[in-house]
């Protein structure tokens, strides 16, 4: 009888420390909800990523990218009219016309975004318009203010994008140099086997090559760059110029503003520098034509190695097509892919890249902090959190590394997906040696409990 008053208590406790191993083993966390939560944290994940990322690249199409979808059409069209289907011709130009609307209107939209958040940021504001003294003697002390704590970071951002843009420039040049040193030696090794007549013809080729390797050696890359630089410094000038024009045009009462806005808003940077663009490229396709076959006019290298060609093995061939490739790239790189990264930069693209980006990192902050207790926070942080920077910092690498906006959305937004894959499993793993954890310590308690109690 004295141990009825003891059972009761002792009864109670048990429960206590049974019950949240029976909610551990016997009803298990439901694992159908926690997936299904995870899948949604997940599609919260992957869209931000993605709309971060095409907020973060502004994808401004290139030169290059508008004349393929010309010479598409173009090709289209021709066999469309040689088929006699004018109502299949009609839908494509129509398609085609609506296209390029759409690429201009883009291209042009995120360029004045560029220019006006970098007068914004660096240009002195007088207020004039606003009447009275005190309160434009406010703003323009705030503007003061604002401009001396932005301005150098500004101007940081934007010259290490370019500096990252050209050590990609002056990486390919350099690479295709050791190529070029090494084809020299090649055609050196072999020129002892020729004959004497060819052996002179070899020499004398090698003799123009030296002269026409100077366009590719750094001095003249050097140059080459600095002029692109001169080239652009009035571009942020006519671009305002030209948008005002194009933004005056919908005041005139007279005016058809549907059509004011498709036929004219085709003003983009890129057709102000445009032949300026095309002057360099074709400079160093010249160039090229001197070393290698363009249009069917043979280049020294080319003249080489037809008389070497029966003494060389594939290995050999295959150099002399490496260093045309190399040589071709190289030139696109520096006339195409860095001429529109420097008028873009020139424009203010770099640091409006990088408050797009913060702010995807800020809307992956709001998704954590809005977790209900500490562990969904780290779920989110690992599954969220870090897919978002990893993809928006593989995008702003690869921008600044010349990659296209598009090559760059796609590869940073796979980034992005795989961070998130791994994260997921990451997360599984940790949730799975912490439910262990909790099992282990509540069996252990309960074993020091009754090995006390019998005691």
């Amino acid at each position: 009888m004295s141990s009825a008053p003891l059972s009761a208590p002792i009864e109670a406790v048990n429960k206590i420390i049974e019950k949240p191993l029976d909610i551990l083993i016997e009803k298990p966390v439901d694992e159908k909800s926690r997936k299904k939560r995870k899948k949604a944290i997940t599609v919260t994940s992957s869209i931000i990523v993605l709309s971060g990322l095409v907020a973060l690249l502004n994808p401004k199409f290139s030169g290059k990218t508008l004349v393929k979808v010309q010479k598409l059409y173009h090709e289209a069209a021709e066999k469309l009219a040689k088929n006699k289907d004018n109502k299949t011709l009609k839908f494509t130009t129509k398609v085609y016309e609506k296209m390029m609307q759409g690429l201009e209107f883009t291209n042009n939209f995120n360029s004045a975004k560029d220019v006006w958040f970098k007068r914004l940021c660096l240009e002195e504001k007088s207020f004039l318009n606003v009447k009275n003294k005190t309160c434009r003697n406010v703003l323009q002390k705030l503007d003061s203010a604002f401009r001396f704590v932005v301005t150098k970071p500004y101007n940081a951002i934007t010259k290490g994008f370019d500096n990252i843009g050209k050590k990609t420039v002056v990486r390919k040049y350099n690479n295709l140099n050791k190529e070029l040193d090494k084809l020299e030696l090649l055609i050196n090794k072999h020129k002892a086997n020729l004959s004497p007549e060819d052996s002179k013809k070899v020499e004398k080729l090698l003799i123009e090559i030296s002269e026409h390797r100077k366009y590719f050696s750094k001095t003249s890359l050097d140059e080459r760059l600095l002029a692109q630089e001169n080239l652009m410094q009035n571009l942020e000038r006519d671009f305002i110029k030209q948008y005002r024009s194009y933004v005056k045009g919908f005041t005139n009462l007279g005016t058809d503003k549907t059509e004011h806005f498709s036929k004219n808003f085709s003003f983009w940077a890129q057709d102000i520098m445009m032949p300026a663009r095309n002057k360099l490229e074709s400079n160093g396709q010249q160039a090229i034509s001197k070393l290698f076959n363009v249009e069917g006019k043979k280049g020294a290298y080319t003249e080489i190695l037809e008389i070497l060609s029966p003494h060389l093995d594939d290995t050999g061939c295959k150099l002399f097509k490496n260093v045309e490739n190399r040589m071709k790239k190289a030139n696109f790189t520096e006339c195409v892919e860095y001429f529109d990264k420097k008028r873009d930069l020139v424009l203010g693209g770099a640091p409006t890249d990088i408050v797009t980006a913060l702010g995807g990192i800020a809307l992956s902050g709001v998704a954590i902090s809005t977790a209900d207790n500490k562990d969904e926070r780290i779920s989110r942080l690992i599954t969220s959190g870090f897919p978002v920077i990893a993809g928006l910092g593989t995008s702003l690498a690869l921008t600044g590394m010349l990659f296209s906006g598009i090559k760059g959305l796609a590869i940073g937004g796979l980034t992005g997906l795989g961070f998130n894959f791994v994260g997921e499993k990451v997360d599984d793993i940790r949730l799975a040696a912490k439910h262990k954890t909790i099992i282990k310590n509540d069996l252990e308690s309960k074993k020091a409990f009754k090995e006390t109690d019998n005691a």
